[in-house]
């Protein structure tokens, strides 16, 4: 319990002689309040497997609504009608390769119900196959302005970009997708297309610190026992979260590091780094110079928060959004595994 090596010890005390904000705690401050925790720790390395982020994708059903500078999330709903009944025959005339056919039918379903801004997509993309990219742009473009989280949206527009000579359009429409839906792969094949055609490079690794926490009771001791398994180069930020989550002058409520705390773990793992985890260290690479440009919190939002909950990019303002694309496209990009 509590087994802290010497040479941990020394490390941390002499990195957080490098913190930079005095309303964090430093790798140091850590350390002590472990040291002098009425709770017990046990400290485990251990290898862990890459998280899966695969099965949180959004599908195509969302739109928002401003109300007081806010924003809520509600779905497309078709009830019982002639609106839902022109949209199916619009989908299986799509089916069948007849998008004049199916732009038809999908025109009356938005005649009866214009707040259906998905099918605004789908007229774009009857357009797009029959290589009418003037027609689609616009059809795109609407849809864009009407719902603007609409991912889709982007990418459609960013496809017919590349076809209308727009380059530098269609790597930002692409990106604003990629933010707008993190983890969806297929996005990546347009994406990774356009890029290279801009001579950019967008490498799809994740900000994935490995540990887990779990607490139990030792009747022998009658001390709680919180075991921290930790893997390689992410005990620090381990530490942060056991602290956040059991010691009881500072827990959150959710048992959950909050955005700021986040960061704090993140400026914490960094500055306990030597030059050979840096190096081997992608994630925190960026993240050095994300905080060179001043994008700590693009960083965190994108990197952190998105792939655990990619549905928090659709109550963000439109400038987060295209901050957030310009990070990936004039930082992040700038560095290979």
């Amino acid at each position: 319990m509590k087994k802290f090596s010497l040479w941990v010890i020394c490390l941390l005390a002499v990195a957080g002689l490098s913190a930079q904000s005095n309303d964090i705690l430093t790798p140091a401050q850590i350390v002590q309040i472990i040291n002098d925790s009425p709770i017990a720790y046990n400290l485990k390395a251990k290898d862990f497997s890459a998280t899966d982020f695969s099965d949180k994708v959004l599908p195509h059903i969302f739109f928002r609504v401003e109300q007081d500078s806010s924003y809520s999330i509600e779905t497309y709903e078709l009830e019982e009608g002639d609106a839902k009944e022109f949209f199916n025959k619009a989908e299986e005339q799509f089916g069948y390769h007849n998008f004049s056919g199916a732009r038809k039918y999908y025109l009356k379903a938005l005649e009866i119900n214009p707040n259906l801004y998905n099918v605004m997509v789908y007229v774009g993309d009857t357009y797009f196959h029959e290589k009418d990219y003037r027609q689609a742009k616009q059809w795109y473009e609407k849809a864009v302005k009407a719902n603007y989280i609409d991912y889709l949206a982007h990418w459609g527009l960013a496809h017919t970009c590349m076809y209308t000579g727009e380059q530098k359009r269609a790597l930002k429409e692409i990106t604003i997708a990629k933010v707008l839906n993190r983890n969806n792969q297929n996005i990546n094949i347009l994406l990774n297309a356009i890029y290279k055609y801009n001579k950019v490079t967008y490498v799809d690794w994740y900000l994935d610190p490995k540990y887990r926490l779990t607490s139990d009771y030792d009747e022998d001791t009658e001390k709680d026992v919180v075991t921290i398994e930790f893997g390689e180069d992410w005990l620090i930020f381990a530490l942060e979260n056991a602290i956040r989550k059991y010691e009881p002058d500072y827990a959150t409520s959710t048992g959950e590091l909050d955005f700021r705390q986040v960061k704090e773990a993140l400026i914490n793992t960094y500055i306990s780094y030597d030059k050979k985890q840096l190096k081997k260290n992608i994630a925190m690479r960026v993240f050095k110079a994300a905080t060179d440009n001043q994008l700590i919190d693009i960083y965190t939002f994108y990197e952190y928060f998105l792939p655990r909950n990619p549905g928090l990019a659709l109550v963000q303002s439109e400038q987060t959004i295209e901050e957030t694309a310009d990070y990936i496209i004039n930082v992040r990009s700038k560095f290979k595994k």
